[in-house]
């Protein structure tokens, strides 16, 4: 029923440029995630490796969406030092931690990054309409998630009143 509201009211280009939108985003955050994988270290709590790679993703993002406005070279050409420099970084400096002994995928931190840019550039491309239904959708389920995080949390003190007296009633009907 909900599907057929959406395809009522809303233009199927549309539909699938945002669900295009969403798998792009997806997969460039799985190939984030097996950065993370590999050249998180255990022993260190601290913020810069994910400070890098959070920058990292914003310059490929935004360089897919300085492509798509008309950005000067100049710009692309900063964004693409940027990127290289990322890249070299991990190469020279950082320590893989985890390698796996099954499945390996070759080219780590190359392929992975490679994969994060081109599906930005992508995601980048897209016309403005997908992007403001993709945000409006995120936001919905972050809202979503959050409440039922709220709601569902061992912290809630309207919970541990309830399970408090549940388990008092089963110790009650157990003697």
């Amino acid at each position: 029923m909900l599907a057929l509201l959406v395809a009522l009211f809303f233009d199927l280009g549309v539909i699938a440029n945002t669900i295009s939108l969403g798998v792009l985003f997806n997969y460039s955050l799985v190939d984030l995630g097996l950065i993370v994988k590999r050249y998180e270290n255990p022993d260190d709590s601290g913020y810069w490796f994910y400070l890098i790679l959070a920058l990292y993703y914003v310059v490929s993002l935004l360089l897919g969406f300085s492509i798509y406005f008309g950005f000067p070279f100049y710009v692309w050409i900063i964004m693409g030092i940027i990127l290289i420099s990322i890249i070299a970084y991990f190469y020279i400096f950082c320590k893989q931690y985890y390698i796996p002994d099954g499945f390996e995928c070759p080219g780590v931190p190359l392929v992975p990054f490679l994969g994060t840019t081109t599906t930005l550039l992508l995601c980048g491309s897209m016309a403005k309409v997908p992007w403001i239904f993709f945000l409006i959708y995120q936001g919905l389920m972050l809202l979503l998630y959050l409440c039922y995080g709220i709601w569902n949390s061992e912290l809630n003190p309207k919970k541990k009143d309830s399970n408090n007296s549940n388990e008092n009633e089963k110790l009650l009907t157990n003697s």
